[in-house]
Formats: C-alpha cells, sequence, structure tokens
C-alpha cells in the first residue's frame, strides 16, 4: 500500500500547492537535492542566510556554490 513512490509523489504535490511560502523553495530545494539552483535564485542580501542552508545541508563533498549576475 503506497510506498516510496506514493511518499514521492504526495511530497511533490504538497511542495507544488505551497510553493508561494518562502520557506517551500528552501524545502524543495533541500529535498530535490538542488542547492545550486537555490542559491541562484537567492538575493544576494540574503547571502547569510543562504550560507547556514548550505552549512546545514550541501554535503561534505559537494563543490562550490556561486552566485551568477
Amino acid at each position: 500500500m503506497g510506498g516510496a513512490e506514493l511518499w514521492a509523489e504526495t511530497r511533490a504535490a504538497h511542495i507544488a500547492a505551497n510553493l508561494a511560502r518562502p520557506y517551500m523553495r528552501v524545502a524543495s530545494a533541500v529535498v530535490a537535492d538542488d542547492l545550486g539552483a537555490l542559491v541562484k535564485s537567492r538575493p544576494l542580501a540574503k547571502w547569510r542566510e543562504t550560507l547556514a542552508i548550505l552549512c546545514t545541508y550541501a554535503p561534505a563533498e559537494a563543490g562550490t556554490y556561486t552566485r551568477s549576475r
């Protein structure tokens, strides 16, 4: 009953339905393991928060994340 596929579909639907909430963009990037896209989309003024997110969720072997202008 359900299983991993149901969990993944439910999670994706919940994130999509709540993406307007700022924290859901962060949660979505963490769940999708797409921190690079998160860094590119974050405002420069929020660099401290972005750095905290990377320090918390980026794997130790992750490369560098840069914000392109």
